[in-house]
């Protein structure tokens, strides 16, 4: 995957955006006098690619760690306790080296082990029965430095010498991103007049009324998009200022990201590191063309709306992830019963209660059921196990979560 160079296509249709941008309207017309609405935003002066690839790769991984494990639980538990306690737990490993081990694992996994370059946390069992029994995090130093396929042969050796067999890796979580220098910084006025987009939530962080990030979507949604002020975020984190040098230097850098949790990954059928790379540059294209866009407001229909410049230039970036195409994003549906079951069995029930209360007729037990009904569930209650059921029945409602159309 091509991270850190960008294609002379994309390079040239980049710079054409900034040199040919819409004009800004001209001092002292009236907008009001158009037919149709032209409300041009603010351009971002001017813009150029920086770098773009895997930001974040969380990977569930199935380990048959076999006759070795009692082994390595008994150091790992040692190690834990000690942190516990408020000591530096090293664990000393005469094959992988020195790796520290922490107190606070994640659910279902006990033990958190840090690397150089990667976090492990590992279940406190000795096969996977069903579910990957360990979770690997790598640094973004290394996804950025030593590309996926070195990670990942990294992530494999350190499990192999502990003495696990890896039976399989799938793709948890990955974050997508692109870095571009911005001359003006983003307001959060400009994104929000040509924001458009498949879901409804969003959010901003400011401070002193600038624009840090701006969120499009929940935290925890199938996908959420992320644009900030990425210079801003490496110059207060040491770890992250090996960025400056991919850049050229601590130069104006936004970047544009999106997260995919595991939902959405399904969704878009992909499972494995190798299913990620060879359709990343296709699931770029769709969260930057279909899911999420920022357009001129020059109609009143949002998809004929013109993209602005800058964001072509981010869409564009598309191929600097691998083959571009058109991907389906496929609605994991969940079978429910048909509405006429609960309608047959309401009914049933009707019938007994009212030959329990002496009812004689439908529209009396009806009514009765109702009052009785309604002062069982109260509105707090009832709303929130009807939003429970459903997001179980995987229905839940438009502007309540990032959903598939």
């Amino acid at each position: 995957m091509k991270n850190n160079t960008l294609n002379r296509d994309v390079t040239e249709k980049t710079e054409r955006g900034a040199e040919q941008g819409p004009p800004p309207p001209a001092c002292g017309s009236n907008m009001g006098d158009s037919v149709t609405p032209h409300v041009l935003m603010p351009i971002p002066g001017d813009w150029r690619y920086l770098i773009s690839g895997i930001d974040t790769l969380d990977l569930g991984i199935y380990v048959d760690w076999g006759i070795h494990f009692q082994a390595i639980q008994l150091q790992l538990e040692h190690n834990r306790d000690k942190s516990i306690v408020g000591e530096t737990a090293i664990w000393r490993h005469p094959v992988i080296g020195e790796a520290l081990v922490r107190s606070s694992g994640k659910r279902n996994y006990r033990f958190m082990v840090e690397l150089p370059g990667v976090v492990l946390w590992i279940a406190n069992v000795d096969k996977p029965n069903g579910f990957p029994n360990v979770y690997v995090s790598p640094r973004a130093r290394s996804l950025w430095i030593n590309g996926v396929n070195n990670t990942l042969e990294y992530i494999t050796s350190v499990i192999e010498e502990l003495g696990g067999v890896v039976q399989q890796v799938q793709v948890s979580r990955c974050d997508l991103a692109a870095d571009f220098y911005l001359e003006e910084p983003l307001s959060t006025e400009f994104v929000k007049s040509g924001l458009v987009s498949k879901c409804r939530t969003s959010s901003q962080y400011e401070t002193a009324g600038q624009l840090e990030t701006f969120y499009v979507g929940r935290g925890k949604a199938p996908i959420q998009a992320r644009i900030y002020n990425k210079l801003l975020q490496v110059m207060s984190k040491p770890e992250s200022l090996f960025f400056l040098p991919l850049w050229g230097g601590p130069v104006k850098a936004w970047r544009v990201e999106f997260q995919l949790r595991r939902t959405a990954l399904r969704q878009f059928q992909i499972d494995t590191v190798d299913d990620l790379q060879a359709m990343s540059g296709a699931l770029w294209k769709y969260l930057t063309e279909d899911w999420l866009s920022l357009r001129l407001d020059d109609s009143n229909k949002t998809n004929r709306r013109t993209v602005h410049p800058w964001w072509q230039a981010v869409a564009d970036c598309a191929e600097t992830f691998g083959p571009v195409f058109d991907l389906d994003r496929r609605e994991n549906k969940i079978p429910v019963a048909d509405v006429d079951w609960y309608v047959s069995h309401v009914s049933g029930c009707l019938v007994s209660f009212a030959a329990r209360l002496g009812l004689p007729t439908v529209n009396k037990a009806l009514a009765e059921l109702d009052e009785r009904v309604a002062n069982h569930w109260g509105a707090n209650k009832w709303d929130d196990e009807y939003r429970k059921r459903r997001i179980q029945q995987g229905e839940a409602d438009e502007g309540e979560c990032d959903v598939p159309f």
